[in-house]
C-alpha cells in the first residue's frame, strides 16, 4: 500500500491514513478487527483516486527482466510516525536474478534526524531564493551568507543526514559488478537535496532522477532510439559567453567558450541547429528547431525560457522529439545585465514562471512522452557527452 505514498503530500489524506493504518497496527488494531482501521483500509482501497493511480501491482521479477544488469535502481521514501522521521530505502540490480542473495534486492528501515531534515530543506529554499533573478532597481536583504557557502552548507548536511542508508549501499555495490547507471527515486521531500553530491553516487556511473518507478518503467517501454538524421540543436543563442580577460569576477583564463567548444566536439553529431556566433535565432527558428528535432539540445547562459517564452513552447507539437537535453542556468555578467534589464519591463509572474523550470520540464514531459536531462552548470568548458546524457536513447 505504501508503495506509492512518496509521491503524495505530507498533508494529503492519504498519508494521514497511511499512518494512521502504521499506528493501528502497532496497537494490536487490524482491518476486519477495528472499525478505524477497516474504514482508513476501504478509504485507500476504493475511494482514493490518488492511491488506485499510484498502487501498481509489479513482480519484482517482471520489473528486474526489464532492466539489463549494469542499471541499480535505488528508492528513498519518507515515513512520519508517532517515532518520528523514518527513511524506507531499497535497491536492486535489473537482469536475472541470480542465486547470491547478497546480490539480490534489498531492504531498509532508518531513523532520520527530523530537525537537520527541516533544517536542509530551509537552506534548500533559501538557495533557491538567492538564485532568483533579482531586478536591478530593488534593494534586497542579505543575511551575508554566499550561495557558495550555502550549496557546501546543504552538501555536507545532506551526507550526513543519509550517513547510515549510503555506507549500506557502498557495501551493496561492492558486490555488483559492472554498474554504469543508477536511477533514483526518491521521496518529494528528499527532491531537493544534492543527493548526487553523496559517496557512493559522485563515484562513476551515470545517476538520473525519475518520478517513480512506474513511470520509469512506463518510460523504458515507450523509449525508442533517437534518429540520428534529425538532432538539432541552439547553443548560446545570443553570444553572452564571450572571449575576455574577466567574466564577472572570474578570470578565464585558457577557457573556451561555449560556442567554439561546441563546435570543436559536437557539431558534427548534429544535423541542424543555430549557433549564437552566427546568428541569433528568431521566433520561428525555435519553434521550427524544437518541433522538428529527435533529440533537442539547449546550451548556454539563462534558463532556456529566459530565450523561448512559454507561449512559443505550448503551442508547439512535441510528438516527434524523443529525447531534450537542457544545459541551462549557467550565468555570466553579460547575460545576467542583459536578463535583468528585460525583467524590470515584464509582469513578475513571467519572470516567477521561468523559475519553476522543473514543473515545465514535467508539463511538457507529460504531453509528449519525451526524455527530458537537466544540466545546471557550465558546460563551455567540457565536452559534452550527449550519448551518456540520453541514457541509452543514443548509440
Amino acid at each position: 500500500m505504501a508503495c506509492g505514498c512518496a509521491a503524495l503530500p505530507p498533508e494529503s489524506a492519504e498519508r494521514v491514513m497511511l499512518r494512521k493504518l502504521d499506528y493501528l497496527a502497532g496497537v494490536g488494531a487490524v482491518p476486519g478487527a477495528s472499525e478505524a482501521a477497516q474504514k482508513a483500509l476501504d478509504f485507500l482501497t476504493e475511494s482514493s483516486v490518488a492511491m488506485r493511480r499510484l498502487n501498481v501491482d509489479v513482480t519484482m521479477a517482471s520489473v528486474r527482466e526489464t532492466l539489463d544488469a549494469s542499471t541499480l535502481v535505488v528508492t528513498f521514501s519518507l515515513q512520519q510516525g508517532h517515532a518520528g522521521t523514518l527513511l524506507w530505502a531499497s535497491w536492486f540490480v535489473g537482469g536475472e536474478p541470480g542465486e547470491d542473495k547478497a546480490k539480490g534486492p534489498q531492504v531498509g528501515r532508518f531513523a532520520l534526524n527530523g530537525a537537520l531534515l527541516q533544517s536542509l530543506e530551509a537552506d534548500a529554499a533559501l538557495l533557491r531564493t538567492k538564485q532568483k533573478r533579482k531586478h536591478v532597481d530593488v534593494s534586497y536583504l542579505d543575511n551575508g551568507l554566499t550561495t557558495q557557502d550555502l550549496v557546501l552548507r546543504v552538501v555536507k548536511g545532506t551526507r550526513g543526514l543519509l550517513e547510515a542508508p549510503l555506507q549500506v549501499l557502498a557495501s551493496y555495490l561492492m558486490l555488483c559488478d559492472g554498474i554504469e547507471n543508477i536511477v533514483l527515486v526518491c521521496d518529494r521531500e528528499l527532491c531537493v537535496l544534492p543527493l548526487e553530491a553523496c559517496a557512493p553516487f559522485n563515484t562513476g556511473p551515470a545517476i538520473s532522477r525519475d518520478f517513480s518507478l512506474a513511470m520509469h518503467m512506463h518510460r523504458r517501454k515507450t523509449m525508442a532510439n533517437v534518429d540520428k538524421g534529425s538532432m538539432r540543436y541552439i547553443v548560446d543563442p545570443r553570444n553572452e559567453d564571450v572571449e575576455g580577460g574577466y567574466v564577472g569576477t572570474v578570470k578565464r583564463v585558457n577557457f573556451t567558450t561555449t560556442c567554439q567548444a561546441f563546435t570543436n566536439d559536437l557539431q558534427s553529431s548534429f544535423s541542424d541547429g543555430v549557433i549564437g556566433s552566427d546568428h541569433i535565432p528568431s521566433k520561428a527558428e525555435w519553434q521550427r528547431t524544437v518541433s522538428g528535432a529527435s533529440l533537442f539540445l539547449y546550451q548556454g547562459p539563462g534558463p532556456l525560457l529566459c530565450h523561448m517564452s512559454p507561449g512559443l513552447l505550448s503551442s508547439l507539437n512535441l510528438s516527434n522529439c524523443q529525447c531534450v537535453v537542457l544545459m541551462d542556468r549557467a550565468e555570466n555578467e553579460v547575460s545576467e545585465r542583459r536578463q535583468n534589464k528585460l525583467d524590470t519591463s515584464i509582469l513578475p509572474s513571467l519572470v516567477q514562471l521561468r523559475g519553476k523550470n522543473a514543473h515545465t520540464d514535467t508539463q511538457t514531459q507529460a504531453r509528449a512522452h519525451t526524455h527530458i536531462h537537466t544540466c545546471a552548470r557550465p558546460l563551455a568548458r567540457t565536452k559534452v557527452a550527449v550519448a551518456r546524457s540520453s541514457a541509452g536513447c543514443v548509440e
